[in-house]
């Protein structure tokens, strides 16, 4: 690392660990997703001790039922929490980690976008700007959206690629690299914002790229984008062929889940939803964005207006005024929220300010007469972070050490979400009888021929082995798996992957090798070019 980038390195860690202070000291924040994550992230967890490394099945849930959670939830961030859990021990202090990592990857990809837009120190603060801003800091502490709080990032890192790709920057295969590396990332952690992000990504492309270099910047684009497709290929390919096979939600919360239902600046669906809190989250966010916006499209109108466009086009699509293209995008529906588009607004927003805080601030110190509105301006921003200090994070119900990890006790066998049942099971199994799970590759003997009922649900990649026999497994009324025995013996369940399945993951795993050696290679490269080209300095006296 360059000396002269250590100082940024230990602000952007500094600034990034401000907001999550409460969490290192208090304790985890209470949300509404607290508990199916960690039942995720024990059951995960719990397949990677196994030798697992690409989980497929949650053996312990419904009481020993099983689930299909670990296999189609993007897998980075409990990749990322097991991976703390067993260099520290402890759920309690890997979550610490966890949380301070991903404020980290936040910050540091809203500093690379920023930096290449403004000047370095601008783009520190714009960082800090963004570790503040209302919905960013709700998604943790309100919401407990733990993934959507990290894929936020990998969304800014993406931006920032194609905005150095746009530019025409000398060392554009590293940024297309880059690209893809984020890209896959974003995938692999959040699924709503990766419908939301690439949606942005393609309106912000359209808009930076420059008819002179239009081929060579859609083909570097191209790129990057099937580059990240491919690294994140091995959970894409179950996404898109396997999910006809998950039960749902039963009708049961189809209201709450309901796009139509969720817009900003409209009437709550129903008791319980905080949207009136993200209404105001979105009223606060659009005051800090509004002053700005206006001074970046009067001081650089070609240079900024993309920024704006996608800053507006964005809370556009969260509010009702867009309901016909919800109709019309695939996959979009299945955001389910549209307020969850504040995302990219958060993120824009950050940028916006930050590129226009240096200008404010000239303005602020003069005797002009639009001195108010730049005081104006940087009141907004000081309101955004208020609220957030203030209301979001002092409102927040902390959970410390003790008290967490005896919520964790049992929560993967007793704590479960029928969204994640195999479509062949009519109604939940029970949690509270806990029985034996089976997992890949366990036997278990019959004296008899004939047909035995299992506890694990049916799945159709479970096979069932006498020897090397291999038996009939059949789904049962209640979707429990029903083994046809010919005689007795000992019989092997084994999970086993489609073809296509195996195949996604081989590529997905050379296409992160290439990834990681080009980022190698072009920042070394970048590194002793930048040497070579380094003015003499005068010798020491």
């Amino acid at each position: 690392m360059k000396r002269r980038n250590v100082p940024g390195f230990v602000f952007i860690f500094g600034i990034a660990l401000l907001p999550i202070l409460p969490i290192l000291i208090k304790g985890i924040p209470y949300g509404p997703d607290v508990g199916n994550y960690y039942r995720i992230c024990l059951s995960f967890a719990e397949n990677l001790r196994q030798g697992n490394l690409f989980p497929a099945w949650a053996a312990a849930s419904f009481g020993g039922a099983g689930d299909l959670s670990v296999r189609f939830y993007p897998p980075l961030t409990f990749y990322v929490a097991s991976l703390f859990r067993s260099v520290t021990g402890d759920w309690y202090t890997a979550s610490l980690l966890l949380f301070t990592f991903f404020s980290l990857t936040g910050a540091a990809g809203v500093y690379f976008w920023a930096s290449s837009l403004t000047r370095r120190k601008w783009a520190l603060m714009t960082a800090g700007i963004y570790c503040f801003l209302p919905f960013h800091v709700a998604e943790l502490y309100t919401g407990f959206m733990l993934p959507q709080f990290a894929a936020a990032g990998f969304l800014a890192l993406s931006l920032g690629c194609i905005e150095r790709i746009c530019q025409n920057r000398n060392r554009t295969p590293l940024y297309v690299t880059g690209l893809g590396a984020a890209y896959g990332l974003l995938i692999l952690t959040n699924l709503p914002l990766t419908v939301i992000g690439s949606l942005s990504l393609v309106f912000y492309s359209g808009l930076r790229m420059r008819r002179s270099h239009l081929t060579r910047h859609l083909g570097a684009l191209a790129v990057g984008a099937v580059s990240g497709l491919l690294a994140s290929g091995f959970f894409l390919v179950k996404i898109l062929t396997e999910t006809k096979w998950l039960s749902g939600d039963k009708n049961n919360y189809r209201a709450w889940y309901d796009y139509s239902q969720n817009f900003l600046f409209t009437p709550a669906p129903q008791q319980g939803s905080q949207l009136w809190l993200l209404n105001l989250i979105a009223a606060i966010t659009l005051l800090a964005l509004l002053p700005s916006s206006l001074l970046l499209l009067k001081q650089g109108r070609r240079r900024y207006a993309p920024l704006v466009l996608l800053a507006f086009a964005a809370l556009f699509m969260s509010t009702p005024l867009s309901k016909p293209l919800w109709l019309i995008i695939p996959r979009l529906a299945e955001v389910q929220f549209p307020w969850r588009w504040l995302a990219m607004v958060t993120l824009v927003c950050a940028v916006i300010v930050g590129v226009a805080l240096p200008r404010w601030l000239v303005v602020a110190r003069s005797r002009s007469r639009h001195r108010p509105v730049a005081l104006f301006a940087l009141g907004a921003i000081l309101i955004a972070v208020s609220f957030s200090w203030f209301q979001l994070i002092k409102g927040t119900v902390f959970t410390d050490r003790t008290a967490f990890n005896k919520s964790l006790v049992g929560i993967e066998t007793t704590s479960a979400d029928q969204y994640w049942l195999p479509v062949w099971t009519p109604e939940p199994p029970s949690t509270a009888q806990v029985g034996t799970s089976l997992s890949s590759g366990q036997t278990f003997s019959v004296t008899e021929a004939g047909a035995f009922k299992l506890k694990t649900l049916y799945y159709p990649h479970w096979h069932a082995y006498m020897g090397d026999e291999s038996l009939s497994v059949a789904p049962a009324p209640d979707g429990s798996i029903v083994v046809e025995a010919g005689r007795s013996g000992d019989i092997r369940l084994e999970w086993v992957e489609p073809s296509a399945v195996r195949a996604a993951t081989v590529l997905s795993l050379i296409v992160w090798g290439l990834l990681l050696s080009a980022l190698a290679f072009f920042s070394f490269r970048r590194r002793t070019t930048s040497i070579k080209e380094a003015p003499l300095t005068q010798p020491y006296r």
